[in-house]
Parts: structure tokens; sequence; C-alpha cells
């Protein structure tokens, strides 16, 4: 489930009785949305948490398929989309990408082993990245650390949290409309009300390490 960009822009004008935007248009209202976001996702990075997890999967035959589609339908002049290759010439990495947790084999659900960049796909079990492409020997599944992509349009994005976090942005985002000059304050809030949030079910036993530990 994730959160409607405009229901928080609604909820802070409905804080700040200001239904007409004359004490902070949306632009700052977004701007101010778009640092909630930022900060709620450290504290999510920082917790390790599931939260920030996310599975994609890759079918070479089925994106195939679909460019099929789409280059059927394009008119004289339109440029055709090129066949994927994932071997060949690899697919680019989803734009909230940060780091690979696991990928496996679809069809045989084999865990891939990575290679060294200069060396070629090989066997259906190979995977390798480089710079902003994922190259596999077969089709994948991968399970990947994510970000928290900021809103551009608060009429059409979602925010890619479970609605247990609405209030938590709104109440940010409001304080940062408020110009409260302590960023120590705001972090503390988020952590504090992110500890409340977040369920305990995989790190229960698990100490966060902290910057300063060896």
């Amino acid at each position: 489930m994730t959160i409607a960009a405009q229901s928080v822009y609604r909820a802070i004008q409905k804080k700040f009785k200001d239904n007409n935007e004359s004490f902070h248009n949306e632009y700052e209202t977004l701007d101010a949305i778009n640092e909630a976001i930022r900060y709620t996702n450290n504290v999510l990075a920082l917790r390790n948490s599931d939260f920030l997890e996310k599975s994609i999967t890759y079918n070479q035959d089925e994106m195939n398929a679909e460019i099929d589609v789409y280059n059927a339908g394009l008119t004289e002049g339109q440029t055709k989309k090129e066949y994927i290759d994932l071997a060949e010439e690899g697919i680019d990495l989803p734009e909230d990408f940060v780091s690979m947790i696991s990928i496996v084999m679809t069809r045989e659900n084999y865990h891939m082993h990575p290679i060294p960049a200069v060396e070629p796909i090989l066997q259906e079990t190979d995977y390798k990245i480089i710079g902003n492409k994922l190259f596999a020997g077969s089709d994948c599944t991968m399970l990947y650390k994510k970000q928290l992509t900021e809103v551009k349009n608060l009429e059409t994005e979602s925010i890619d949290l479970p609605y247990t976090f609405f209030d938590l942005l709104v109440k940010i985002a409001a304080m940062i409309l408020v110009q409260d000059p302590n960023s120590d304050v705001l972090l503390q809030t988020v952590t504090e009300t992110v500890n409340q949030i977040v369920p305990r079910r995989r790190y229960s036993n698990a100490r966060i390490r902290m910057p300063w530990t060896v």
C-alpha cells in the first residue's frame, strides 16, 4: 500500500487551516514533503528496515513481447524500441536502486553468482552490475535495497510507504514549513516515530551499529 502525495498535501493544508494557500503555496509544501521523505529515508536506512526492501522480476520474453506491442502502435517516423538482451546488452536498474540483497533464477529459484565486470555472461547463473545496468544469464528476480523517491507531481504520484507513515509525513512537513531551524529536533522526532511504527519482526535481537563503534 502506498500513500497518495495529494492526501498528504491536503492534510498539511488542513493542519494550517490554509485551504486557499495563503500561508504556504504548493511549491513550498511539496519541498517540505520531499524533505520529510528524505528524513524518513535516512532513519529507515539506519534501522536497516525491510520497508526499504523491494523485488523486481525480469522476464526477457515478456519484456520483448511488450516491446512488440509498443512498436506495432507506432506511426511513421517514430523510433522503435530495441529488444532486450539480458546477457549481452543488460537492462537498466530501477531508479530507486541502492544495493543488491540477492538475485535468483526465476525458473529454478537458484541463487545467481556475481562475476567480474570484465568477464562475459556464460552461465545461466551468472550476473554482473556495470554502472546502472544489470546483466544476467537468465530470467531473474532481484531483491534490493531501495530509497524512497521524492514526489514531483502531487496529483498523480504516491509515496512508497504504508499508510501507517501518513501522520509522520504530515507532522514533519508541517514542522519544516514553520521553519524550525533545529534539524536535530526534526531527526529525533522522525527517529522516535519510526521506532514506534516499524515492526521489530526481523531485528528484535539486533542492536543498531553506531557509527563510532568498531
